[in-house]
């Protein structure tokens, strides 16, 4: 984006008006081109765990109201309540996670995609490659550069 907008002409003869335009109109396009457009899936809709059922849901809500009573009062008499329903809303959560696990484990002969699905949620791995000094001493920072230099490896 950075070097396509270098090559661009910025300097006109053109009214204020003209130039903001064009430079509005510039901006979007290179916009359009380079940021990759992705739908917002259901599923990223929800900002809760997919293994978050009914009951979990409702202890973590029941501990979110008692939290936010303990950390305006500061009490102690607050906390004890506060302390019971993290733990149950751990509790619950951590139940909900193992309930799922086990439906998945129990269908994967039957439905492989689901199994698949959630061993990918679960991995969290970057395909990235680091910088790469050449033989010369250069470093390469460019993806092209270090597929050039990993090509020519002897």
């Amino acid at each position: 984006m950075r070097n396509e907008a270098e090559r661009l002409n910025w300097y006109s003869n053109d009214d204020l008006e003209t130039s903001c335009n064009n430079l509005k109109y510039i901006i979007i396009s290179l916009m359009d081109i380079h940021i990759p457009k992705t739908k917002q899936n259901q599923r990223n809709k929800n900002k809760r765990p997919n293994y978050m059922m009914k009951k979990a849901v409702e202890k973590v809500k029941d501990k979110k109201k008692v939290f936010s009573k303990w950390r305006e009062t500061r009490a102690g008499l607050d906390y004890k309540p506060h302390a019971s329903k993290r733990t149950q809303a751990k509790w619950s959560c951590h139940q909900a996670e193992k309930e799922l696990e086990k439906k998945i484990h129990r269908e994967a002969k039957h439905n492989l995609n689901a199994s698949y699905r959630y061993a990918q949620s679960n991995l969290k791995t970057l395909a990235r490659i680091a910088d790469l000094k050449a033989p010369d001493g250069t470093l390469h920072t460019a993806l092209k550069e270090k597929a050039d230099l990993l090509n020519n490896f002897p």
